[in-house]
């Protein structure tokens, strides 16, 4: 999906994808319940709060005896700390947790804290520490023969090896997860599963497959009043209505989700769902909302100490100036995106910061240095199998071509952009790819292929309710026609 907000000839090259900086950002709902038992030699009850609820914090003494008891009253802490956003304070925590539970000789409990850490350093986007972690603490559940616990781990794992583009891996995982949360009869589980192939098969473009997935989820979710999963699906499916180009239907999608999450007290959810919502503020040309969207979404993701989500509303933000021709600005928040991306990470989201610092160089002036980010670009989503990303870096280096005269060479770039929009099923992609493959034909001489072009171009415009470029596109195909 592309952002088109103008009908002014000379800013079309800006239009980039507006899903999928990075990969899929979901809050982390509390895995199904893996309960731990007390050691033989203690008699401490086990609370018996539900699945995918938190028992109330009952933080240990210090001078208590029972290793168990703080090892509870740890994890507890902990746990509460990482809802309130104390990512520093839960660590600690945890980690006298592990220590108690060792003590204790109790493994499903040092297993479930193991799960927790990798959860806590995936959000910070420590992905070396989160994968040590999440290993260790399958190693565990396998020892145990704890089916439960080495699903929820799978699919911990999963997201891991899609936010790493390791888009098999991440399928495998997420299959095994499902199917072992059917093995044990746990929905919750099979929630968290259905929504992560649901990302990986939009990904791959399987588009009815994703929204499949998604629909299932939602399903269970209402079924089970489960409001932080429920919100994890509908963002979901307004990311995937996006990509097909159904942006009511999205936002529609990312209100109800962005409530959700704020009945769940969830920050890093209210920032996503905020993010995305100014992107379909951008979209609309709602530049002054955008701008105030933005900024609330990146002090979200400042407080859930995420930063690939504060990547990914820098790269908004920079379109955004790039957008109004505060070029300085956008190049400062270019950087601080690629900066990090770079420290979490994300290639996808580096290849998306790359192609619109190109499209801003291009506004410079900078043909040459455009052209070589635009390469670098355009590399990095071949190496992580993007062909949305490469269809719209495709369509900016046919602009830049025919900027610098180089018809022959940008015909060549619209039509390998058109394929791929294609295959990928994007209309507006398509249109986009037309458009600008009728102004190459047009400017060779050839009026009949250039009027075929914007016609078709006019029409997707039309059924993608781009009602401005689809009269603008009728246009010039009537005036070469005459």
């Amino acid at each position: 999906m592309f952002k088109r907000h103008s009908t002014s000839k000379d800013t079309k090259s800006f239009f980039n994808t507006l899903v999928a900086f990075g990969n899929p950002h979901l809050a982390i709902p509390p895995p199904p319940s893996v309960q731990p038992t007390p050691s033989k030699r203690q008699s401490v009850p086990q609370s018996s709060a539900p699945d995918n609820q938190s028992a109330p914090p009952v933080i240990a003494s210090p001078a208590a005896n029972d290793s168990y008891t703080k090892a509870e009253g740890y994890k507890m802490q902990g746990d509460l700390q990482v809802r309130k956003d104390q990512l520093d304070e839960a660590v600690e925590s945890y980690l006298l947790s592990q220590k108690f539970y060792i003590e204790a000789n109790n493994g499903i409990g040092e297993a479930n804290t193991h799960h927790s850490l990798g959860d806590l350093y995936s959000r910070r986007d420590e992905l070396q520490s989160a994968e040590k972690s999440y290993q260790a603490a399958i190693q565990l559940y396998l020892k145990l023969n704890n089916k439960l616990g080495e699903a929820n781990i799978h699919i911990c794992m999963s997201n891991l090896q899609l936010r790493n583009d390791k888009l098999d891996d991440s399928e495998a995982s997420a299959t095994l997860a499902l199917r072992l949360y059917e093995e044990v009869e746990n929905q919750f589980g099979q929630i968290d599963a259905l929504i992560k192939l649901g990302d990986i098969e939009k990904r791959r473009m399987q588009l009815d497959s994703a929204e499949q997935s998604y629909d299932r989820s939602l399903q269970l979710s209402v079924q089970l009043k489960d409001e932080l999963r429920e919100a994890n699906s509908r963002k979901s499916l307004g990311d995937l209505y996006i990509r097909m180009d159904k942006t009511i239907e999205a936002r529609h999608e990312y209100e109800l989700a962005f409530d959700l999450y704020t009945n769940a007290s969830n920050t890093f959810g209210r920032a996503n769902s905020q993010r995305q919502i100014g992107d379909l503020e951008f979209r609309a040309g709602q530049y002054d909302e955008a701008e105030q969207t933005y900024t609330r979404a990146l002090e979200f993701f400042v407080m859930a100490s995420s930063l690939l989500g504060q990547g990914d509303v820098h790269k908004s933000i920079g379109d955004l100036q790039t957008r109004r021709d505060d070029l300085n600005a956008a190049e400062e928040s270019f950087n601080r995106a690629i900066k990090l991306y770079e420290e979490s990470g994300s290639r996808l989201g580096l290849a998306h910061t790359l192609q619109s610092l190109g499209v801003l160089q291009v506004k410079q002036n900078s043909y040459e240095l455009a052209a070589k980010t635009y390469q670098r670009a355009l590399e990095t989503y071949i190496e992580v199998d993007d062909g949305i990303g490469e269809a719209n870096t495709y369509k900016s280096m046919g602009e830049l071509e025919l900027l610098r005269n180089l018809p022959d060479a940008a015909e060549r770039s619209y039509k390998k952009a058109l394929e791929l929009y294609v295959e990928a099923d994007s209309r507006l992609g398509q249109a986009n790819a037309l458009d600008g493959l009728g102004n190459v034909q047009k400017s060779k001489g050839d009026n009949v292929s250039a009027a075929s072009s914007f016609k078709k171009a006019s029409k997707l415009y039309g059924e993608v309710q781009m009602t401005e470029w689809e009269k603008y596109c009728m246009t010039k195909a009537q005036e070469i026609s005459q």
